[in-house]
């Protein structure tokens, strides 16, 4: 049976900044050879606010977050749905807005790590199933990484088939002074991380 695809984009902040980088990344979305069952841009308070208010408002079985200065393949969705991980992970490309050494490097996959309680390899434009978002609440309020924490919570909540489509080409575009760049924050990521699957091993020995 043919799933759905819904793809959010979510901005948060300054709105008419955002609205302009915004234009990128839907003109990405709409130029898809296989055209996603729904679109959703959407603007808040915040980005977590943003991104799981935009979920919401599909009801498509299968969903993509895309940050708003991002972009994806234009055959993004027609690899994407080809697969039947619980997340599908694509192949990143890089960009660096950051003249005057703005440079775009060539796509790779993101390497597993030992687990992802050590290291986030999923980025946030990877397909997930929207029951599992249902079901761990969806994006929780972080400084950054997100959606390294959506990942852990869907693993442990069960869903473990973490896919790789290399041929699916998602495009970061980072820039001087993005949250992605905000490193200051990921050590206590990776101690509350940790912290997380410790719990969750905890319940598992308790309820054994």
């Amino acid at each position: 049976m043919k799933q759905t695809v819904g793809i959010v984009i979510a901005t948060f902040g300054d709105e008419e900044y955002w609205g302009k980088l915004a234009d990128r990344a839907i003109a990405s979305v709409e130029a898809q050879t296989v055209k996603p069952d729904k679109i959703v841009r959407i603007h808040g308070k915040t980005l977590h606010e943003s991104r799981n208010d935009g979920v919401r408002q599909t009801d498509c079985d299968l969903i993509v977050v895309c940050d708003a200065d991002d972009e994806i393949h234009e055959e993004y969705v027609a690899y994407m749905v080809q697969g039947d991980g619980d997340v599908r992970i694509p192949s990143v490309q890089l960009y660096y807005d950051m003249p005057p050494k703005s440079r775009v490097l060539p796509p790779f996959v993101i390497r597993p790590g030992v687990s992802l309680q050590n290291r986030n390899h999923v980025p946030i434009g990877a397909m997930f199933r929207r029951e599992a978002f249902d079901k761990v609440g969806g994006f929780k309020d972080w400084p950054i990484f997100e959606d390294w924490w959506l990942w852990c919570e869907i693993w442990l909540a069960g869903y473990q088939n973490f896919q790789t489509i290399p041929e699916a080409i998602y495009k970061v575009h980072s820039r001087l002074g993005s949250r992605n760049s905000q490193t200051q924050y990921a050590a206590q990521m990776v101690r509350e991380v940790r912290a997380l699957f410790e719990r969750a091993e905890g319940k598992c020995a308790t309820s054994a």
